[in-house]
């Protein structure tokens, strides 16, 4: 606890640990690793939520909902929605 509350290590342990923790403070490859990660991430989160839209508009479409509707609901473009209703016409053709 004293090395959190910044009184210093106690122990060779705790020394160790401090050493290590400011290293890789100071680590610009370890920092610059981290944030691509986490830039990665974002982007798959980002490219998941518009596959969730999707996939929700064609629930919506086969269900009869108009394009107007959905494209209000779901955020997505209407002219993407709109799209989505032409591909869905095809494949049920």
């Amino acid at each position: 606890m004293r090395l959190v509350s910044g009184q210093g290590c106690s122990d060779a342990f705790t020394e160790r640990i401090e050493l290590l923790a400011d290293e890789v403070k100071h680590n610009t490859d370890y920092k610059r690793q981290f944030m691509e990660w986490e830039r990665q991430k974002a982007y798959e989160y980002r490219k998941g939520m518009q596959e969730a839209k999707l996939e929700a508009a064609r629930n919506f479409l086969a269900e009869g909902i108009v394009p107007e509707i959905i494209a209000r609901c779901t955020g997505l473009p209407l002219e993407e929605v709109q799209k989505l209703a032409k591909e869905t016409c095809v494949t049920k053709a």
